[in-house]
């Protein structure tokens, strides 16, 4: 999954450690009653324990970059210019530059910032119990990764949606994001036809991800975005997201 990390004044956030995860993916295997994967038992395990649902929770704050030990960060700084992202003409629709790569917006407020990412109705300062998994199931990145930042191919690989699709000289082209140099976008480009070697067939690559209704195949009551984007319904999808990459590890 490809994301953009918004960069504080106060600090920038850096991705896990390969250790950390390796833990994590034994917390996973452990919790559907896998054997962990090699290399688990030597990991440093000075840290507390946690339990798979606590995992689940950290690795979906940093993920959604929604982080309810920040609470007191969002709203302190509700009306300061503090972030930087790229500008969106809405909500996972980027804006880019003639080179194609997207165009920064700085100075930021945290109200801005969570409008941009599609969160603004959901968080109110005034709020001293926000509903943070609701929140995290909602947001949405610069490029339209939602939620744990899935995008069409995870929900594919997963059984909970298919590629929308066109077909030209009898050809059927699948329609979705694929992660390119960003040169591809330049001059205002949005789609292409390619053969990423990730997907092994002629596909229309587009620039962002998009989500419709009508490729929600229904698999544990995901029949749409809506439901998508709920929270009883979205960790199911986080969850068989980690089972599949321990399979995918361990296989």
């Amino acid at each position: 999954m490809n994301r953009f990390r918004p960069r504080r004044t106060r600090h920038r956030k850096h991705r896990r450690a390969a250790a950390a995860w390796l833990l994590g993916v034994a917390l996973v295997a452990g919790a559907i009653g896998y054997p962990p994967p090699a290399g688990a038992d030597e990991l440093d395990r000075s840290q507390p324990s946690k339990s798979y649902d606590e995992f689940i929770d950290a690795v979906w704050a940093y993920e959604s970059d929604i982080d309810p030990s920040e609470q007191s960060y969002y709203n302190d700084n509700w009306d300061n210019p503090v972030e930087s992202y790229p500008e969106v003409e809405y909500p996972g629709r980027v804006i880019r530059d003639d080179n194609g790569d997207p165009v920064e917006a700085t100075g930021l407020t945290i109200e801005e910032f969570f409008k941009i990412i599609g969160i603004g109705h959901l968080y109110s300062p005034a709020d001293p119990s926000p509903d943070w998994r609701l929140i995290q199931s909602n947001v949405i990145n610069y490029l339209g990764f939602v939620g744990f930042q899935f995008q069409e191919s995870d929900l594919v690989d997963l059984g909970y949606y298919e590629f929308e699709t066109t077909t030209e000289m009898q050809i059927t082209y699948p329609i979705h994001y694929v992660d390119v140099p960003n040169s591809h976008w330049a001059h205002g480009v949005r789609e292409f036809v390619a053969y990423p070697p990730i997907v092994d067939r002629s596909t229309i690559v587009r620039d962002v991800v998009v989500f419709a209704d009508d490729f929600f195949t229904g698999k544990n009551g995901i029949n749409n975005y809506a439901d998508f984007t709920t929270p009883d319904k979205h960790i199911l999808v986080i969850k068989d997201h980690f089972e599949n990459k321990y399979q995918g590890i361990v296989s």
